[in-house]
């Protein structure tokens, strides 16, 4: 993950002026680490529910494992979705009818990687209480707070707020792209420092 951050890091050097960033999950850490190490080039910060490292426990880790091993990319997805993520069902099997099911499918060689590396990361909120970049912590109404690190880092930052989108789980910027683009829109576009809140 902090090769990744680097990366990040990296490419809002190269742009060369202050950026907006955004993540997702585990894109979310990326994004947070990425703008740690460049806070004087990030203007503000948005983060969708990025996930706690215990939140994938090592037997759940095995079963998805063995379920990759297997090529079975679709039980895959659908397992992370519901066993880890807890997405409701009537969520998910609208999600998995969807045009973006096979996208998810498709990516989920890279998810399983994202999951060993989250697994590997030692998350600590107080290390982020010096950033002092706008954030924005986007969350699900139906996503089960306790598997995310955003009350952790509400805690910690200095200029922060959160954002609920009503009605939505993990994926609130797939199943309901105008509601995730207009939060993150309206916090970005809002002038700063000292604009109403």
């Amino acid at each position: 993950m902090r090769d990744e951050a680097h990366d990040v890091a990296q490419m809002v050097r190269a742009i060369g002026e202050p950026v907006n960033l955004l993540g997702h999950s585990y894109g979310a850490h990326c994004a947070l680490l990425g703008a740690a190490q460049q806070p004087d080039r990030v203007r503000k910060l948005v983060l969708y529910e990025p996930p706690w490292p215990h939140v994938v426990p090592p037997d759940a880790l095995a079963a998805l494992e063995t379920l990759a091993a297997a090529a079975a990319w679709d039980q895959f997805a659908y397992a992370f979705f519901a066993n880890l993520l807890l997405v409701p069902t009537y969520e998910l099997d609208a999600l998995r009818t969807s045009d973006i099911w096979q996208q998810i499918v498709a990516d989920a060689p890279a998810s399983l990687g994202d999951l060993r590396a989250l697994c590997a990361y030692l998350f600590d909120p107080a290390g982020f209480a010096g950033l002092a970049v706008p954030v924005l912590l986007q969350v699900g109404s139906e996503s089960p707070r306790d598997l995310y690190v955003t009350d952790a880092l509400a805690a910690v930052l200095p200029d922060v707020r959160i954002a609920t989108l009503a009605g939505q789980a993990h994926e609130g910027m797939t199943t309901a792209p105008e509601l995730y683009a207009h939060t993150a829109l309206q916090f970005l576009l809002e002038d700063s420092p000292g604009a109403p809140r």
